[in-house]
């Protein structure tokens, strides 16, 4: 689910952009996808799949004039991290990823 879904969608959103010649695919991607940890490889994996993926559609785009954005947002305060006990300065809220997305 991961990585299919996105594959999926961003590949159906890719078909649509390429004849316009414009457009932004924006994609929420994961530094747990750089590389493989003891504690969440499964889903890092997952993500470095949408990754690699993201890089080679980027480049096939490239030529229709359509960005494609990965966007790794980093430790996010979410029930998927609660279990981790300290937080500081490196970690941000979902409204705050969403606020610097919109922003970006």
């Amino acid at each position: 689910t991961n990585a299919l879904s996105v594959i999926s969608l961003t590949t159906l959103a890719a078909n649509l952009f390429e004849p316009q010649r414009e457009g932004t695919i924006a994609v929420i991607g994961s530094v747990a996808g750089d590389r493989g940890r003891q504690s969440n490889y499964v889903y890092g994996a997952a993500k470095g799949m949408v990754d690699i993926f993201l890089q080679g559609l980027r480049n096939r785009m490239a030529k229709a004039s359509v960005t494609v954005l990965t966007i790794k947002p980093g430790f996010v305060d979410t029930p998927m991290t609660a279990h981790i006990p300290t937080k500081g300065v490196l970690w941000s809220t979902p409204g705050q990823i969403g606020q610097g997305i919109i922003q970006a």
